[in-house]
């Protein structure tokens, strides 16, 4: 499947900011749930390098998907968007350890989720993002296993990120819930 791109919405702004066009993730094969060192799922935000397109992941267009739950993020993940487009993607760089805040904000008919990163994370995501904007890659932003978006990365991010998506305010806390620590 060619590398596909999810509209305007899904850019990557230099700069402090990420924007994105919200995507979620689903499947019917769910990947390994990682754990926290307790046993319960790992939760929250993990930032993971897109690796290539899954055609294979039998993904099908869906609204609002049960979140399967974080892979652990050591490992390769293989998750959905809401178009049915899956992703093959490496371990995660940022994880919810890296979240300091997150804050909802309605912008016209859109949700925006502002994460702010601790000093660590910013800068994990910053070479990640440099890494992926020497070669036209895509970055992941999951959520509870599901994936919120999956840019083209055109630039620098620092210790902002920032989800846009047409969700239901429902949807937007509900997202907001998950990345908040």
């Amino acid at each position: 499947m060619a590398d596909r791109r999810h509209g305007p919405a899904a850019l990557l702004l230099a700069g402090t900011t990420l924007v994105a066009l919200g995507l979620v993730g689903c499947s019917d094969d769910e990947p390994a749930v990682g754990s926290n060192g307790d046993g319960d799922p790992a939760a929250g935000l993990q930032v993971r390098p897109v690796l290539g397109m899954l055609a294979e992941l039998e993904c099908e267009p869906r609204d609002v998907p049960e979140p399967p739950g974080n892979t652990a993020a050591d490992e390769e993940a293989a998750l959905c968007d809401l178009d049915g487009s899956g992703y093959r993607l490496g371990p995660a760089v940022v994880g919810q350890e890296g979240v300091e805040a997150a804050d909802l904000y309605r912008t016209g008919d859109a949700w925006r989720i502002q994460v702010t990163l601790d000093p660590e994370a910013s800068d994990a995501v910053a070479g990640l993002a440099e890494d992926a904007a020497s070669s036209d890659s895509q970055v992941a932003l999951v959520v509870d296993g599901l994936v919120l978006n999956a840019p083209t990365v055109g630039g620098t991010i620092g210790g902002t990120l920032q989800l846009i998506g047409s969700w239901t305010g429902a949807q937007a806390e509900d997202y907001r819930a998950r990345i908040t620590p």
